[in-house]
């Protein structure tokens, strides 16, 4: 469950609506009345870079219209609508058990359409098959990662999100790494460490030998791990870090024990990738989280690629 501090910046009412309307061009574009996002405890990230809502705990769907304002369907009770509407950007906010009939009453009857559903791979199958029944003769029309693809190259005041991120990880890490911890000591001193940072989540695997810390900070994700005492050997790291350049694919690095995400995808580990994904080549701009090791050992550092070479974001001041 997500329990952390969700602020609504001054600088982000503007900047969300830019990416609202600019979503909104996309949907024209390709001929759909509206587009369906999903949301739950477990990934939100879509619906938190378009409107900064924080799905805290069950699910629900943004839908936003190709002309005219977001709506929040949800199955959390309408208690939590004054703080929604406090931390976001979205004033139209609607609650009960049937999100497809939510969103049925939210589009009104104008008719055989087509509605565009954001990465159906994500969606649960049951919610889509209610959809389908709520909305006959519309088409469901599946537009991929149309808002992922969005977020992969953060601006310059997301790639701030993103190194204040990347600091609280590493803080969080070097309180923890402290010797003759217990695992459950190990744990709570990262979470406190964070937490006292304000992110609103924050993910810890940690042993007697060994940390991982992951943070969300504003909505933007970051990670960092490495061993305690005997470290783990650095060198699959550094190799791949090396090769770690605009042009070089997924594929190209996950050999030997190395794997990389993109900082959207440090939400879900990874879940619901697309293989051909991991053939997309980097772009200069992006942060990636770049792991070496077997799990449980593994050394990880988050970086931004640059067509200089990577810049390291985290740091856990160990030389790993």
């Amino acid at each position: 469950m997500k329990r952390g501090l969700v602020v609504l910046e001054e600088w982000a009412p503007a900047e969300l609506r830019t990416r609202i309307e600019t979503l909104q061009g996309r949907l024209a574009e390709q001929g759909v009345e509206a587009a369906a996002i999903y949301g739950d405890v477990h990934r939100s990230g879509d619906i938190t870079y378009l409107t900064n809502l924080c799905i805290y705990w069950n699910e629900g769907l943004l839908l936003v219209p190709a002309r005219g304002e977001p709506t929040f369907v949800t199955r959390l009770s309408a208690r939590v609508h004054p703080w929604m509407r406090a931390t976001s950007i979205v004033t139209d906010l609607r609650s009960g058990p049937d999100l497809a009939g939510l969103v049925r009453e939210r589009l009104g009857d104008p008719g055989p359409g087509s509605l565009g559903i954001v990465e159906r791979s994500w969606w649960p199958a049951p919610l889509l098959r209610s959809l389908a029944a709520a909305l006959p003769g519309w088409q469901l029309r599946d537009l991929g990662p149309l808002v992922r693809s969005a977020r992969l190259r953060p601006s310059p005041r997301e790639l701030g999100l993103l190194r204040e991120s990347a600091t609280i990880a590493g803080r969080a890490w070097r309180v923890g790494a402290v010797p003759g911890l217990g695992v459950t000591e190990r744990a709570a001193r990262v979470e406190r460490a964070a937490r006292e940072r304000g992110v609103e989540d924050v993910l810890v695997r940690a042993s007697d030998s060994w940390l991982e810390v992951t943070t969300e900070y504003r909505g933007y994700w970051a990670a960092v791990a490495g061993g305690l005492g005997a470290r783990p050997d650095p060198a699959p790291l550094a190799a791949a870090e090396a090769r770690l350049r605009p042009g070089v694919s997924r594929r190209d690095l996950e050999r030997d024990g190395v794997s990389l995400l993109h900082h959207v995808d440090l939400e879900t580990a990874g879940d619901h990738r697309p293989d051909e994904d991991r053939d997309a080549p980097l772009e200069e701009g992006v942060v990636v989280a770049l792991s070496a090791g077997r799990p449980g050992e593994r050394v990880t550092h988050t970086y931004l690629v640059t067509a200089g070479g990577p810049e390291r974001l985290t740091e856990t001041g160990e030389g790993a």
